[in-house]
């Protein structure tokens, strides 16, 4: 199942959202109106997420996704990437998510393990 996003901060859209899940994970009669999916992870699939990992990509003008939102030609988006995953390793959902760079900066911490 893949589910459109658009997340908008005080109406204006900022972040363009796509989500992959396998269908077998969700009731039949799910809709995303419904909630949080990983609220409904939890409760209808028993999957609880654990952890992610993420790419962060640099893009410049996507033809789809910057005129919904609403970006100027030369405005910048990052690409998140992230493949969530359960306790025991499972894959269970994969995200990209479009954030427009001028309206947001993220900061890493990484770790030595």
């Amino acid at each position: 199942m893949a589910v459109e996003r658009v997340r908008t901060a005080d109406g204006e859209p900022i972040v363009y959202c796509v989500d992959k899940i396998p269908l077998s994970y969700f009731p039949e009669d799910f809709t995303h109106k419904d909630g949080s999916m990983f609220t409904a992870l939890e409760r209808e699939g028993d999957h609880v997420i654990t952890h992610a990992v993420a790419n962060i990509e640099p893009m410049g003008y996507h033809e789809k996704i910057s005129p919904i939102l609403e970006c100027d030609p030369e405005t910048s988006l990052l690409v998140l990437k992230q493949l969530h995953f359960n306790s025991q390793e499972l894959p269970i959902l994969y995200s990209v998510n479009y954030f427009r760079a001028d309206k947001f900066q993220f900061q890493v911490v990484r770790k030595r393990v």
